[in-house]
């Protein structure tokens, strides 16, 4: 079978699979690396040219990392820079000492450990990235963290490839260290002059003479380009593509070129977890599947524990903390191409390359389950610690800092649960009119005290009913809910009633869904909707049309569609 019908059974087996896996409300990334993974296994076509697939997720992989590097904003990165790039230096060291501490007891040389836990140190920005997206959860603080954190592991590839080589138990050569390092650095270092300097002209210029389509044709041919000559100075072609897109991000035209690439980014998705999935063979998981689950097991326990505990040491909330570790918990997809890579360079065995990817593919049809189902992990984890050991309980579940909050605050008073873009201009407002109010917040510390002295604010878990007791919803009028996770809010308005019937709730709501009685609330506010009622009446102020008696009317109507 040649490539170009591989190509083919491969996009048709993941539309199968992707439908499947929607009916069961899974990530459509599962349904395409089960559906491969069956089909591989009892069909010789896709089995006969390993060579070919390899290539396939090696492009797959790339391009979608340009369209990741596109939407990928430098000023987040910052924003979270003291947990992506301070933690996510600790993790992945921590990792690798582990690896090599531990894992010639399982029998591997020192070599194969160094080399394990070096792969097993990076996490799936492509899985994990497309869940939050799916989810909507993008702009969450954890997830944020998260991204930061794998983009960080991305960058950091590159140099993990050059020490795996030059550790390599083949010819070593101690300057192609020095020479790739240096490489790496002008790769990186011209990437930065070109996108803030060359490359948004260049673009500007082709979209003043040509048209739309020729800029993401340019765009996209850049990604490519680029990715080659990362890849021509021995640097890997993923980190080339990626900087590619962080490059054209800097562009005016960026949103322009998301719009057009994002259904080119749905492709690529489809084409790298559909080859993943078609390498994994069933015959060799179940020969040494004691074996391969250890290593899921306590890899992906290790990892969620050791970024729990970085966070917690750099002030982060539990909750938030909780939430990353469960994000990176995985093996990413670099732990299957740096092996393949290996494995070709005869620096480690077929064997250990084959269980490497056994046990990064389990991993990766593992994460979407916990993703989805982390608010009852976290609340599970939460009632099994209270029940065998409160001290530990009250430290990281209920912990709170509060400020600037006298007894006579918490009284007929509001609580503002969140202080992002919302919650910090309600805040302001109810300052400026001198109202009793209560932030709460776990994320936003270090803007709470540096943006206004004289703020009241809990540092805590708002669906915490100790959180809430402490901000005196018990006495308070008003709450309102300014966080994006609506089965947050949903958690919120059932014990702030139940501990005080009376309260007036209003929330934010983006979507539809069971996870809020608005029944319960005396207002449901919809940014989107709400967007449109402010652009209507825009609208008639430029027509001139004074009666405004049709924004009451289309009100009507979306009560009546409800």
């Amino acid at each position: 079978m040649d490539l170009f019908t591989q190509l083919i059974l491969l996009i048709l087996i993941g539309i199968v699979g992707g439908l499947i896996a929607k009916k069961f409300k899974m990530p459509v990334a599962i349904g395409y690396i089960l559906a491969s993974a069956i089909v591989s296994n009892f069909s010789s076509g896709l089995q006969a040219q390993e060579e070919g697939i390899s290539q396939l997720a090696e492009i797959g992989v790339t391009l979608l990392l340009f369209s990741i590097g596109i939407e990928f904003s430098l000023d987040k990165l910052l924003a979270v820079k003291k947990f992506a790039v301070l933690g996510g230096i600790i993790q992945i060291i921590l990792i690798v000492l582990l690896g090599y501490l531990i894992l010639p007891a399982l029998g591997f040389s020192t070599y194969d450990s160094f080399f394990i836990g070096a792969v097993f140190s990076f996490s799936s920005t492509a899985i994990v990235a497309q869940i939050l997206e799916d989810r909507d959860q993008l702009d969450q603080f954890s997830s944020q963290v998260s991204i930061g954190w794998l983009i960080l592991q991305d960058i950091a590839v590159v140099f993990m490839i050059i020490l795996l080589s030059n550790f390599a138990p083949i010819e070593n050569n101690e300057s192609n260290l020095f020479d790739s390092l240096v490489k790496s650095f002008i790769l990186i270092a011209g990437s930065l002059v070109i996108g803030r300097q060359v490359l948004p002209r260049v673009l500007k210029t082709i979209a003043q003479i040509g048209n739309k389509e020729l800029v993401t044709i340019s765009a996209f041919g850049f990604s490519l380009g680029f990715a080659l000559i990362a890849r021509e100075m021995g640097v890997s072609s993923t980190l080339g593509a990626f900087l590619a897109g962080l490059m054209i991000s800097e562009s005016v035209l960026n949103h322009e070129i998301i719009t057009e690439i994002n259904p080119l980014q749905a492709i690529f998705s489809l084409i790298f977890f559909t080859t993943l999935g078609s390498l994994l063979s069933f015959s060799y998981l179940i020969s040494n599947l004691g074996l391969i689950l250890l290593l899921v097991i306590g890899v992906m326990l290790l990892k969620f524990i050791i970024v729990i505990v970085i966070n917690l040491a750099l002030k982060m909330h539990f909750k938030s903390a909780f939430e990353v570790g469960l994000n990176l918990s995985q093996i990413g997809e670099f732990a299957f191409l740096i092996s393949q890579i290996a494995s070709n360079s005869k620096w480690i065995s077929e064997e250990l390359a084959a269980t490497i990817s056994a046990v990064t593919l389990i991993s990766m049809l593992i994460t979407p389950v916990l993703i989805l189902n982390s608010e009852k992990i976290y609340k599970f984890l939460g009632n099994v610690t209270r029940k065998y050991n409160p001290g530990i309980y009250r430290r990281l579940f209920t912990k709170t800092e509060s400020e600037n909050i006298d007894d006579d605050v918490l009284n007929d008073h509001i609580i503002i649960c969140g202080y992002g873009r919302v919650g910090k201009y309600l805040a302001l407002a109810l300052k400026k009119l001198g109202k009793k109010y209560v932030v709460i917040e776990m994320n936003q510390i270090e803007e709470l005290e540096s943006f206004q002295k004289d703020l009241p604010f809990i540092v805590g878990d708002s669906t915490n009913m100790e959180i809430l007791k402490n901000a005196g919803v018990e006495k308070a009028k008003v709450l309102v809910i300014t966080l994006p996770k609506e089965i947050d809010s949903g958690e919120i308005v059932r014990i702030s009633k139940a501990l005080n019937p009376q309260i007036e709730i209003i929330i934010r709501k983006h979507h539809s869904g069971d996870e809020i009685d608005e029944s319960e609330i005396f207002a449901v506010i919809e940014p989107e909707f709400e967007a449109t009622m402010k652009m209507l009446e825009k609208l008639l102020h430029l027509m001139r049309h004074r009666d405004k008696s049709v924004l009451n009317w289309v009100r009507r109507q979306k009560k009546a569609l409800q």
